[in-house]
C-alpha cells in the first residue's frame, strides 16, 4: 500500500521525520507525485502537519526541501535523455 502526495512541503516534512520516498512520478503536465510506504500512523502525521501541530528545525527542513528538489530535477533530466 502507498501514500501519495503532490505537496513538496509535506514531502520534506515526512522525509525530515524519517519516512523514505519510495518513488517519484511525473506526469505529462509536469506534475510531480511523491510516493511513500503507507504506515498506520501516517494519516495522523499528515493531519498534524496540515493543522500546524508539528515543528521542525528550520535549517534541517530547508536542506530536505533542497534535496527533494534536486531529486525532481535529476529525474526530469534522466527522463529527457530517453
Amino acid at each position: 500500500m502507498e501514500y501519495r502526495t503532490r505537496d513538496i512541503y509535506l514531502t520534506a516534512y515526512l522525509v525530515h521525520i524519517g519516512e523514505k520516498i519510495i518513488d517519484i512520478e511525473s506526469d505529462d503536465r509536469n506534475v510531480t507525485t511523491f510516493i511513500f510506504e503507507q504506515r498506520s500512523y501516517l494519516p495522523k502525521t499528515v493531519d498534524d502537519f496540515f493543522n500546524k501541530r508539528t515543528s521542525v528545525e528550520p535549517l534541517s527542513f530547508a536542506i530536505q526541501l533542497k534535496t527533494i528538489k534536486a531529486k525532481i530535477y535529476e529525474q526530469k533530466a534522466k527522463a529527457g535523455q530517453k
